[in-house]
């Protein structure tokens, strides 16, 4: 009888290990080319806890391909606590939410928003275009724009950003948890 307790604490412990194992395999495999678009710096941003502000283009800003976006930028709306700030960073690394083998026009997007994630003193900047149909990520040290199609997730943007009182309604942001 002792044998049994002890053969079975061995296959819990196994089927922990595997499932764990099958756990980590599917969140890389859903989540890695996101993961590598944001780059280590912005990725740990959006993933860890972080100040969220908003901010939009005044006037929108139509094709360039540089960080140094033109325009004036509109007063900031602290995003950290409102209501679905943990789906939308969640949403940011599914790999599904976007078209990968869909290239990018910069001279064509019109960005509207920007996104900034800041923790200990480094930042993320993330660029939204006003139909939320294209993302982007502002590479600080290179001065560059690099944009992902997100057209899978361009309508739960535009509908996350207006329940919350922003995007085409430039209202104030609502806060809960």
């Amino acid at each position: 009888m002792e044998g049994s307790g002890t053969k079975l604490v061995v296959t819990l412990v196994g089927l922990a290990l595997l499932a764990g194992g099958a756990s980590w395999i599917y969140q890389y495999e859903t989540t890695h080319r996101a993961t590598e678009f944001w780059g280590p710096e912005v990725a740990t941003l959006i993933a860890r806890p972080s100040q969220v502000e908003m901010r939009q283009f005044e006037p929108p800003v139509v094709g360039t391909e540089s960080l140094w976006l033109p325009g004036a930028l509109g007063a900031p709306q602290d995003l950290s606590r409102v209501r679905g700030m943990v789906h939308l960073r969640r949403v940011l690394f599914g790999d599904k939410n976007y078209v990968w083998d869909q290239p990018i026009n910069l001279v064509e997007v019109t960005w509207r928003w920007r996104l900034e994630f800041a923790a200990n003193n480094r930042r993320g900047l993330i660029v939204l275009a006003d139909d939320f149909a294209t993302i982007g990520r502002l590479d600080g040290e290179q001065h560059r724009l690099h944009a992902a199609n997100c057209q899978p997730m361009a309508e739960t943007l535009q509908q996350y950003f207006s329940a919350i009182g922003l995007g085409q309604d430039d209202g104030p942001a609502s806060t809960g948890e």
